[in-house]
């Protein structure tokens, strides 16, 4: 399963901030949990063929071995540290729950 995340920054978060962060602390924590396959995270550069802003400045993408475990994971102390630390450089974000359609 993948769940996808869709993140814009606080006006007073600068892009190279977030990016170091996310280098640094985020994406060596969210690793780290036992239910996570993979994880990146992805600069929005723009709309396809539009001049216009993306939606949301950076998209993560998350592969989770089971959703119960990664439920399980996000009640831990480091997780909650995490989404605490992400609360404070980010204005809105929005997780989905994805699921593949079989072709």
């Amino acid at each position: 399963m993948r769940i996808i995340g869709l993140i814009t920054l606080k006006t007073e978060t600068t892009t190279q901030a977030f990016e170091d962060w996310t280098r640094s602390d985020f994406l060596p924590g969210i690793r780290a949990l036992v239910s996570v396959v993979d994880f990146e995270m992805l600069r929005s550069s723009g709309q396809l063929g539009s001049s216009a802003a993306a939606p949301a400045a950076y998209v993560a993408v998350l592969d989770i071995a089971d959703l119960e475990e990664f439920e399980r994971d996000s009640r831990g102390e480091a997780a909650a540290a995490l989404m605490s630390a992400l609360a404070g450089v980010a204005g809105l974000v929005v997780w989905m729950t994805t699921e593949r359609i079989g072709i």
